[in-house]
């Protein structure tokens, strides 16, 4: 079973269309951030936006996370079998890795953007995924992290997140589909 945890139903309005036409409705749990069943297990798969830190990235680009941390703390590599699944699929579609940095609030002033990139070296910003993470890891219940660039992090973002956030939800939407796919046809769903 998969554990799909998302913090704003935008966010995976195009993967669930997706996997109930699909049919993977019967694999999957889904979770708004931060209910997340006393049931969970196997993998969570975390799904949402995200601001940019790094100046490499573009808005609506997907990033698989591998790294994760929170304001102050070093970050921890995400690993294990799920993990190394989800880098090989991004290395064969060519999805960037990324180091996520998880804030409590959002992220809204350049000059504080550019401080947490310079300070800490991520490239992604999140409200959970950390914290998601550090639940996870109690329950040792292995976690996938896909993020899709909604905005810069800057005086712009909720605008940015307004006008775009239908493309951004198709975009992850439409790759973690295909990365959800990739599980069905390893046949993975069984071993989890």
């Amino acid at each position: 079973m998969i554990s799909i945890v998302y913090a704003y139903p935008l966010e995976v309005k195009v993967l669930k269309e997706l996997a109930s036409e699909n049919d993977l409705q019967a694999e999957i749990c889904w979770h708004r951030w931060p209910s997340l069943s006393s049931k969970t297990e196997g993998l969570i798969f975390n799904v949402g936006f995200a601001g940019c830190l790094n100046p490499g990235l573009a808005l609506g680009q997907v990033v698989l996370v591998n790294r994760i941390m929170a304001e102050g703390e070093e970050p921890v590599l995400l690993e294990g079998f799920n993990q190394t699944l989800a880098e090989k699929y991004c290395k064969r579609y060519n999805l960037p890795l990324a180091t996520l940095l998880t804030v409590e609030n959002p992220l809204t002033s350049v000059t504080k953007r550019d401080e947490l990139r310079q300070s800490t070296g991520a490239d992604v910003v999140d409200m959970e995924g950390h914290r998601l993470y550090s639940l996870a890891k109690k329950k040792n219940i292995a976690v996938v992290s896909m993020k899709v660039i909604s905005d810069n992090a800057d005086s712009d973002t909720m605008q940015t997140i307004r006008q775009n956030s239908g493309r951004w939800s198709e975009n992850l939407g439409k790759t973690a589909f295909k990365f959800l796919k990739s599980y069905e046809n390893l046949g993975y769903y069984s071993n989890l």
